[in-house]
C-alpha cells in the first residue's frame, strides 16, 4: 500500500484569469511529469489550479476551463461561503471527532480534550487522529475490495491520502486514491465515494452510463453526495501532520 507518495511536484507556469459567466477567475497553471490528463484542484489559500501532462499544449487550458464553468464557479462560491461562514459565526459551536458518523466522546476542551477510544482507552488530540488514520488505512482497502468483487473491477494499487480537494479518484492504470478522513462520515458515504471511483474502472467519464453504473450499487448515491458537500469543512476542520 502506498501512503502518501513522494511524486515530483508539478511545475509552476504562472497565474492566468479567464473570464467565466461574466466572473474573472484567477488560476495557477502548472506542468507535470506525472500527470495523464489535465486535471483541476480547488484549494482553501490557493484557489484554482490546473495541472496539465508534460506534452499538453497550454492554448487549449482557456477552452478545457469554458467546458468546466459550472464545476468550477459552484465550487469556488461553496469554498467562499465555507470561508465566510468560518469567519463570522465565531460562536459556532465546535466541530466533533467522529468515527463513521459518530462523534468519539470527549471530556475537556479545544486541543486539550480526552478523547475515549471504542475500547475504552483514553487519548490526546493527536492520538485520536493518530486512532482514525491507522482505522482508515484497514477499513478503506477492505471495503475497496469488497466492492471491487460485487462491481467485477479489479483496481491496481490502492493509496490512502491526506488531501484538501478530493475524496477519491482513479487513473488510468487502475490505481484509486482514497481520503483518510471519510473515515469519519457515516459509512454509506464511504461507501459511496468508494463505488464511485471503482465504477471509473469501468467508464472514466461522468457521462450518464456512467452514473448508471454507480446507480447499480448505490441507489442512493445522490443522498450521500449531499452528505459530503454538506459537511465536506467538517472532516476537513482537524489538522493532521501525518497519516
Amino acid at each position: 500500500m502506498n501512503i502518501l507518495d513522494k511524486t515530483t511536484k508539478p511545475i509552476l507556469i504562472g497565474t492566468f484569469v479567464i473570464v467565466l459567466e461574466n466572473q474573472n477567475v484567477s488560476y495557477n497553471l502548472k506542468r507535470s511529469l506525472r500527470a495523464r490528463q489535465l486535471w483541476l484542484q480547488i484549494h482553501p489559500e490557493k484557489g484554482l489550479s490546473v495541472t496539465m501532462p508534460r506534452h499538453y499544449d497550454h492554448k487549449n487550458v482557456p477552452a478545457y476551463l469554458t467546458s468546466k464553468t459550472r464545476w468550477i464557479l459552484r465550487h469556488l462560491n461553496q469554498l467562499k461561503n465555507e470561508l465566510s461562514c468560518a469567519e463570522v459565526d465565531t460562536n459556532a459551536p465546535q466541530v466533533p471527532l467522529c468515527y463513521q458518523g459518530s462523534p468519539i466522546q470527549s471530556f475537556g476542551e479545544d486541543h486539550k480534550k480526552t478523547y475515549s477510544l471504542l475500547d475504552g482507552t483514553l487519548v490526546d488530540y493527536h492520538g485520536v487522529l493518530s486512532w482514525l488514520q491507522q482505522k482508515a488505512l484497514k477499513i478503506i482497502p477492505a471495503r475497496a475490495l469488497l466492492y471491487s468483487g460485487i462491481i467485477g473491477v479489479n483496481f491496481n494499487k490502492i493509496s490512502i491520502r491526506d488531501q484538501k480537494t478530493r475524496w477519491g479518484s482513479c487513473s488510468h492504470k487502475g490505481n484509486v486514491n482514497f481520503n483518510w478522513r471519510l473515515i469519519m462520515a457515516p459509512e454509506a458515504v464511504l461507501d459511496y465515494v468508494i463505488i464511485h471511483e471503482l465504477c471509473h474502472l469501468k467508464r472514466m467519464s461522468h457521462s450518464k452510463a456512467f452514473w448508471n453504473e454507480v446507480t447499480k450499487y448505490c441507489s442512493d448515491w445522490r443522498d450521500q453526495r449531499r452528505w459530503l458537500n454538506k459537511h465536506s469543512h467538517e472532516l476537513h476542520h482537524f489538522h493532521s501532520s501525518s497519516v
